[in-house]
């Protein structure tokens, strides 16, 4: 801008200049001196509003930047131990593609899928003895946290079709950590078994599940031993599992019974009882 005003000054001076005193060629030369000292400006002018605008938009693009530069780093949601590893050699991504399976073993849970018509029984809080060969000797504690609300169907080892349901169990913490601190340690996808207690009752009359048999006219009944004979008895049952019936009328304690008796057994057919 100084140049500007000097060669603007210069230029004047010569056109004003009266006479010959200046020649044609420096009047011609001071002006052009001028409009390019104008030129440079403008240029300059330009320049700095285009630097301007750049820093702006540098300073602008900072915290997208930081965004951006922050993505790269992926945080798990959970404090854990990595369980899968989906991708191991550097690649594009997409969004929502799993890098990790990543899992608190502090948290393990069972999922029992037991059949439908054993799960109506089935409520969330009832009492749950987790066994098998992971477990080892003592039966571990847990609860059942959830039931899911859709069955599903799955062949069985006999290629039968059944309905069954996902039922989420909790360990007993205190119990998790005990067994984990005799050395053993239970892992995703381990096998167990469970025994959930929907009702339990003391001081009853109970036989071998086995013993028990419809009659015909479709109700329960068993063979009651008594003088040597065989005898068909009508049964009332209460509570049942897979291994004793509650006898609520029919027997009496002491009462002896036929376990798994054959088809060719009869009411009166004489038995022997087996020490």
């Amino acid at each position: 801008e100084a140049r500007t005003t000097f060669t603007e000054w210069v230029w004047k001076a010569n056109e004003e200049a009266a006479g010959k005193a200046v020649s044609e060629q420096e009047k011609r030369r001071s002006r052009w001196d001028y409009l390019d000292s104008v030129v440079k400006t403008e240029e300059s002018t330009a320049s700095f509003h285009a630097m301007d605008a750049f820093l702006r938009v540098t300073r602008i693009m900072q915290p997208y930047v930081k965004r951006n530069l922050e993505r790269t780093t992926v945080k798990s949601p959970v404090a854990g131990v990595v369980l899968k590893r989906h991708v191991w050699n550097e690649r594009m991504m997409n969004p929502g593609e799993p890098l990790l399976d990543i899992g608190d073993l502090g948290q393990l849970e069972v999922t029992a899928e037991i059949l439908t018509e054993q799960a109506v029984g089935i409520e969330v809080g009832d009492r749950v003895e987790i066994i098998g060969e992971t477990v080892g000797g003592e039966p571990m504690k847990g609860s059942v946290r959830r039931i899911d609300p859709e069955a599903f169907t799955k062949l069985s080892s006999l290629g039968v079709e059944q309905q069954r349901v996902n039922v989420k169990i909790s360990f007993d913490l205190d119990d998790l950590k005990a067994y984990r601190a005799s050395g053993r340690g239970l892992g995703l996808h381990y096998r167990t078994r469970v025994r959930i207690i929907t009702d339990e009752k003391d001081k009853v009359v109970r036989i071998p599940r086995t013993a028990l048999f419809r009659d015909s006219k479709g109700g329960w009944a068993t063979y009651r031993i008594e003088g040597g004979r065989a005898w068909l008895t009508s049964l009332k049952v209460g509570l049942t599992n897979d291994r004793f019936a509650e006898v609520l009328e029919g027997l009496k304690p002491g009462h002896a019974v036929v376990d798994a008796p054959e088809s060719g057994i009869a009411d009166g057919t004489r038995v022997k009882v087996a020490e």
